[in-house]
């Protein structure tokens, strides 16, 4: 077997289907380029219309199992002589609720004699302050199962993209790395100041960009995250300019922080809504600041987070972690931000010293050693 061969195992690898399935091809043609031998394998699509070479759609109809995949997927890799296999891991996206009945066995068997890597992009629900009864039951039983899957497959490497998410598992005596993902926004210096500025100006006086305060919001609005606690502490920080959220993406539940937002004196909300990637980008560029509602703890984990970082936008977070978990350090990232008593001060060192730098190199270079060994 080529010691350069790996298969990336996914709930999906069709470009565009979710921030896990991009990561997969991006880091598969990163590493290809390297002269790795990269393949993808969708647990859960059907192949369609997809001619990609080096592509494996493990989900053929419905009458497909755990166990027809996963025969499916050992004789594919027996075929093509694949050493490593990377399970590139979501509970949810690999069986509904998160209840992976069965897959520890089936990858067991479909596994053999290669080397397995794990990474964990999420782990069990209800580790939070605050969590809901109905989470911590349903997280108890996805840990057992993760756990689990963990001793039956015995993985060479288990990472995992957080500090929170490798405390959680050192509770449970599971060894981790902590490997951030990269963003899979193509960075630019484009900026989209000029179009912003015409979308907010429908009813309002020409203005210039240095008047305005442009807070960013990309992606899915976590219901738990307390922007009512976050915003006041913002808003003192835009000075005498006047202040817009610009959100963008799939914003999913947001209608309880456009309301609160719209009573707010003097302050715009924009909706762009989805956009194409080379469009993402330029909004992000124009961005003073950008909020998130992925808690700091976790906030390696999020792939529009992580976009607004790469580029040097000053990123707001709240610390949302377990009880005994402390809020990460200011060395976490130089863009990343406390929503605390410190943020005016942290945040005008921040704008001042904002520069753009993709985590994809670091990534690819730690996914190359892992391969070599």
């Amino acid at each position: 077997m080529s010691a350069s061969s790996v298969l990336f195992l996914a709930p999906g690898i069709r470009p565009g289907s979710g921030g896990v399935a991009d990561y997969c091809v991006h880091l598969s043609a990163a590493l290809t380029k390297t002269g790795v031998g990269c393949h993808l394998a969708s647990w859960n699509e059907t192949k369609g219309d997809d001619n990609r070479a080096r592509v494996l759609y493990l989900h053929e109809n419905s009458e497909s199992t755990s166990r027809t995949k996963a025969a499916t997927l050992r004789a594919y890799l027996e075929r093509h002589q694949i050493q490593w296999v990377s399970l590139q891991f979501v509970n949810f996206g690999f069986a509904e609720r998160g209840l992976i009945y069965g897959l520890a066995s089936a990858l067991a068997g479909a596994f053999q004699g290669r080397r397995c890597h794990l990474f964990l992009h999420e782990l069990w629900l209800g580790a939070h302050r605050g969590a809901r009864l109905r989470e911590r039951l349903l997280g108890s039983f996805q840990k057992r199962q993760l756990l689990h899957l963990l001793e039956t497959l015995r993985p060479a490497a288990v990472w995992t993209s957080n500090d929170l998410y490798q405390k959680q598992l050192a509770r449970e005596g599971v060894e981790t790395e902590v490997l951030p993902i990269f963003g899979n926004i193509p960075i630019s210096t484009l900026r989209l100041d000029d179009f912003i500025l015409r979308q907010l100006e429908v009813s309002q006086p020409a203005r210039k960009r240095e008047d305005y305060f442009l807070v960013g919001l990309f992606g899915t609005i976590n219901r738990a995250w307390p922007f009512r606690d976050v915003i006041p502490r913002l808003l003192p920080c835009a000075g005498q300019r006047r202040v817009a959220f610009i959100l963008f993406g799939r914003s999913g539940e947001a209608d309880a922080f456009r309301e609160y937002v719209a009573g707010l004196r003097g302050v715009q909300v924009l909706s762009l809504g989805p956009l194409e990637v080379e469009t993402i980008d330029q909004v992000i560029n124009s961005m003073d600041v950008a909020l998130t509602s992925t808690p700091a703890e976790g906030i390696f984990k999020s792939g529009s987070a992580v976009a607004f970082l790469e580029r040097g936008v000053p990123t707001i977070a709240v610390h949302r972690g377990l009880d005994d978990l402390v809020p990460p350090a200011e060395s976490a990232h130089p863009s990343l931000l406390l929503a605390d008593d410190k943020l005016e001060r942290n945040l005008a060192k921040a704008a001042t010293t904002r520069r753009s730098e993709s985590f994809q190199p670091a990534v690819v270079q730690r996914y190359l050693e892992l391969f070599r060994t």
